[in-house]
């Protein structure tokens, strides 16, 4: 599946996807491979996935994300697999992620490798469990990332890495307890740059939650920041 689209929408919410802009409900996808570009330079706030927006309750075997996706100084969630994700659960296995996400002059680059945001919900917790993952020649880059302010408060500027930006309430399992394998494999000489002060991690920004990390390869990963805080794994 290929998919190329460039937009200046000025609405209020913006959804978009590879395959699906807003899943609702239960679905599985299996063998899907997509190649997507999209480039959003708008000012609204929403999600861009690599396959899909927005979406609950997912399962992904055996797919292929190749995601090229530039959101400029937009507020929107973006990332290679899935945009923004509410559900209980999210089982993802098989899968390659590759691709290219950029974000330039935002306050915050919410750019992530597979979903960039995991947002709080009415679950006490949202499962992922992450078996046989490969992350081949990513590249996630945030380049004159400004920050915020808050109620007077300034918010450090920040960008996601090649899992996501910000996955809340979130119990993560990689790989297989018993076996210390099937887990997360980087390789390929992927990447997460930034300039200036912004904050950084190589797999996810900020996190809550729990992490078991039963396999974690990172084989070819560089991430560099020029003065800002940073986290190989979360910031």
């Amino acid at each position: 599946l290929r998919f190329r689209t460039k937009t200046t929408d000025t609405s209020t919410t913006y959804l978009a996807g590879g395959l699906v802009a807003k899943n609702t409900g239960s679905s599985t996808y299996t063998k899907v491979k997509t190649f997507v570009n999209i480039k959003y330079h708008g000012t609204a706030c929403g999600s861009i996935g690599g396959l899909v927006g927005w979406g609950t309750v997912l399962t992904f075997s055996e797919c292929t994300g190749s995601a090229t996706i530039d959101i400029g100084n937009s507020a929107v969630y973006a990332g290679g697999l899935i945009g923004q994700y509410t559900g209980a659960t999210l089982l993802v296995s098989g899968t390659t992620l590759k691709g290219t996400m950029t974000a330039t002059e935002a306050e915050h680059a919410r750019i992530g490798g597979l979903v960039s945001r995991i947002a709080k919900s009415s679950y006490d917790v949202v499962n992922v469990t992450l078996t046989n993952i490969t992350v081949n020649g990513q590249t996630i880059a945030g380049t004159g990332i400004k920050g915020s302010n808050v109620n007077n408060v300034p918010v450090p500027a920040s960008c996601g890495g090649l899992l996501g930006y910000e996955w809340n309430n979130a119990s993560v399992i990689f790989g297989d307890k018993s076996t210390h394998s099937n887990g997360l494999t980087v390789t390929g000489s992927s990447s997460v740059t930034v300039d200036e002060t912004t904050e950084v991690a190589g797999l996810v920004y900020a996190a809550t939650g729990y992490w078991q990390v039963n396999d974690i390869k990172l084989q070819n990963l560089s991430v560099t920041s020029d003065d800002g805080d940073l986290g190989l794994l979360i910031c």
